[in-house]
């Protein structure tokens, strides 16, 4: 008899700092500033001395920005 297989589970994709500044074009700080306010993701612990953002959750929150007045989504 072959043994029970346990389904495979993908851990969520994380992001450091740099790489949320970088896809929110936001600072350390207003990431921050945000954070405390309860207006942007909250990050997950990974060791003493660091934390990573659910990548997914970021997207979430970059998607529920409002576009600027008379920006225009490039044509295809």
């Amino acid at each position: 008899m072959s043994e029970p297989t346990t389904p495979s589970v993908n851990p969520p994709e994380l992001s450091d700092l740099r790489e949320v500044m970088r896809r929110t074009k936001l600072s350390r700080s207003t990431i921050y500033a945000l954070k405390a306010a309860g207006l942007f993701p909250q990050p997950v612990r990974v060791s003493t001395h660091a934390v990573r953002w659910v990548a997914a959750e970021v997207d979430d929150w970059i998607a529920t920005r409002p576009r600027a007045a008379g920006t225009r989504r490039p044509k295809r």
